[in-house]
């Protein structure tokens, strides 16, 4: 009788703060609110299924899970600008900042690849 063997691998997602908008906001923040963006952060990184209900997808490849991020490829997570929401509608402007971020992040890599 053969004998299987089942091996589950956890592909842990790295996570780049581009420039320094995440440190900045990272730094206004209490230390309470600080472990709860951190440990929201943690959750990304794991190989497991997010619930819906945390991660809100916004539009343009933008995700909003406390802060700004999209997926560059299957396992990078790109974190953005952040701030503290005071409501549950995501301001216009700050999208629009996000949107752009991710647009000069992606022309950054391209012509970082260029000059390999």
């Amino acid at each position: 009788m053969p004998l299987y063997l089942t091996v589950n691998f956890y592909v842990m997602k790295t996570i780049i703060a581009y420039k320094n908008y995440f440190d900045d906001f990272l730094e206004e923040l209490s230390i309470q609110e600080e472990r709860k963006v951190l440990t929201a952060l943690d959750l990304l990184t794991k190989d497991e299924p997010i619930p819906t209900h945390y991660v809100k997808y916004i539009r343009e490849g933008i995700y909003e899970f406390r802060i700004f991020f999209i997926y560059d490829g299957n396992n990078i997570v790109v974190l953005f600008n952040a701030f503290k929401k005071k409501t549950q509608r995501t301001p216009e402007r700050e999208i629009k900042k996000a949107i752009r971020l991710k647009d000069e992040y992606y022309e950054a890599k391209r012509n970082q690849e260029r000059h390999l």
